[in-house]
């Protein structure tokens, strides 16, 4: 039921902080949980999964778009649904599209292309200033110690990072 969980959020933390107190008094109503903050956090955590797993399980069981045409989709909501929260909810797919019609895929954290590339360049760089110093180390040598250099400042990350010349 819409009272209980609302689909039309996209994210937990955009629901009112109203709604999610209902929801702690509804679980206190329920079940004998001691008093404390610490009891309403973990309570709300598991209001999260399952709002979460409802709005999966919706979607699973109603939004089938190779089956059935969008009019269809939309008038069948089940019981208890606003149509424009039905419509929130179902947005998704409009994303899934312009998401797929991107040319370029950002996923590499919050450095820019830009930014990677003139650590790439300054990478480059080094390796060839490295192989006239030192002209009898191998090039793989070359490339990692320049590589350090440049983006760690000579400290070994913890795991290993996908980025430069080698991993």
């Amino acid at each position: 039921m819409e009272s209980h969980c609302p689909v039309g959020e996209k994210d937990w933390h955009a629901i009112d902080k109203h709604f999610k107190g209902k929801i702690i008094k509804d679980i206190r109503d329920r079940f004998v949980i001691p008093p404390g903050a610490e009891y309403d956090n973990q309570a709300l955590k598991n209001a999260k999964k399952c709002w979460k797993q409802f709005k999966y399980s919706l979607k699973l069981i109603y939004y089938k778009p190779l089956e059935k045409k969008l009019d269809d989709i939309y008038n069948n909501v089940q019981h208890g649904i606003a149509s424009s929260n039905w419509d929130k909810l179902t947005m998704s797919a409009c994303s899934k599209k312009a998401r797929a019609s991107q040319n370029q895929i950002h996923t590499s954290g919050s450095k820019s292309f830009a930014n990677q590339q003139a650590d790439y360049d300054d990478v480059k760089a080094k390796v060839e200033l490295l192989r006239m110093m030192h002209p009898k180390i191998s090039e793989k040598e070359l490339e990692d110690e320049a590589f350090q250099k440049t983006m760690y400042r000579d400290e070994v990350p913890d795991r290993p990072v996908g980025y430069g010349l080698e991993v």
